[in-house]
């Protein structure tokens, strides 16, 4: 195991007397990542960011011509299915307009109380949407430091003198700006909006390939925004990479050491399942080891188990006093505590029929 190592690596050093300090330091750090290289993936469900949006279910988007936001809230937060569920639901675009239109609505009139509720009476919306998007790009011209090859050598890959030369290169900038606005039709109250602004950038060269088209950088700059903004306003789910303990320094028994040796090799193996289930063995084989613990900490909160991985994390930091590995311990207790929190949020959404 490890240890093992550890201490011939310290014998060594004391023995010869002369290790130099990189070398030292080269090898701790070799050690180090030796405990920590393999990771388990673990998805969870993480409710939206900005609170007061789980009452936002059906929309009916306010366009006032502006048909590319219009595009843009609709196209992508219809997409968007929680428990195979479409999350939002939407006014029908040619039902809206023409309501509008015999109501003679504008954005303006949606800050009038009667107005808004007419609104939401006559399209059954819940949330009224006005947004304001803006795409730009622009170029720039700038100059780079190259060499050329002035006289070959004897193959064709080398160069025996070289002249530095100055070659003409451009940049693209797509900025992209988003600003969505929700308001509630029973309370007139803003349930959320926010500034998005990304910017997605394109550099070329003399004899470089050419530049991606505008409507390609503006397409990149609008994805990070639509990504945050659907994370912003609705539940999603995301996928840690969580790092695992491949040793430590308790006295394991042979067959607690085995098995996890063989966990932690299926989890290298992409085999989670199979790891917790050898994790747990190994657990019942030795129950004083840190990294045993630590590691079904981690398995208890991919199976969303949080009370259980509460369990085994105390009980992981109660077995060490080293800073490094209570980093790792303390990391889990606190993307427990962010679960817990976003639970809430996720059964409150539940209490208002989102989910």
């Amino acid at each position: 195991m490890i240890k093992g190592i550890k201490i011939a690596l310290v014998s060594s050093v004391m023995l010869s007397g002369c290790v130099v300090t990189e070398t030292i330091n080269g090898g701790i750090a070799i050690l180090n990542n030796s405990l920590t290289t393999a990771e388990l993936p673990i998805t969870y469900t993480k409710a939206a960011k900005e609170s007061g949006t789980e009452k936002m279910k059906r929309l009916a988007v306010i366009s006032n011509n502006r048909n590319a936001a219009t595009g843009i809230i609709e196209t992508n937060l219809a997409n968007i299915r929680v428990n195979g569920q479409p999350y939002f639901t939407f006014v029908d675009k040619a039902s809206l307009s023409k309501i509008i239109e015999q109501q003679r609505f504008n954005e303006s009139d949606i800050s009038n109380s009667k107005n808004r509720t007419r609104l939401g009476q006559l399209t059954g919306a819940d949330t009224l949407i006005t947004a304001d998007y803006t795409a730009d790009v622009d170029t720039s011209t700038y100059y780079e430091k190259d060499s050329e090859c002035i006289q070959k050598g004897d193959k064709w890959y080398k160069c025996e003198k070289s002249r530095e030369i100055t070659i003409k290169c451009s940049e693209k900038i797509a900025k992209v700006n988003f600003k969505p606005k929700a308001v509630s039709v029973e309370t007139g109250q803003i349930v959320f909006t926010k500034q998005y602004s990304r910017l997605s950038s394109s550099k070329v060269c003399k004899g470089d390939d050419p530049h991606p088209s505008d409507s390609v950088l503006r397409g990149r700059a609008l994805a990070a925004v639509i990504e945050e903004l659907k994370q912003d306003v609705a539940p999603h789910q995301v996928t840690k990479n969580v790092k695992l303990m491949e040793s430590d320094d308790s006295d394991l028994t042979d067959k607690a050491e085995e098995l996890l040796d063989l966990a932690v090799e299926f989890v290298e193996k992409d085999m989670p399942d199979h790891a917790c289930k050898t994790f747990a063995k190994a657990q019942s084989q030795y129950s004083e080891s840190l990294a045993i613990n630590y590691n079904n900490g981690v398995c208890a909160e991919r199976a969303n188990d949080l009370e259980l991985a509460k369990a085994y994390y105390e009980k992981a930091s109660n077995l060490t006093l080293d800073v490094d590995e209570l980093k790792f311990v303390i990391e889990g207790q606190t993307r427990l505590v962010e679960r817990e929190s976003d639970n809430a949020k996720l059964t409150l959404a539940t209490t208002s029929n989102r989910l």
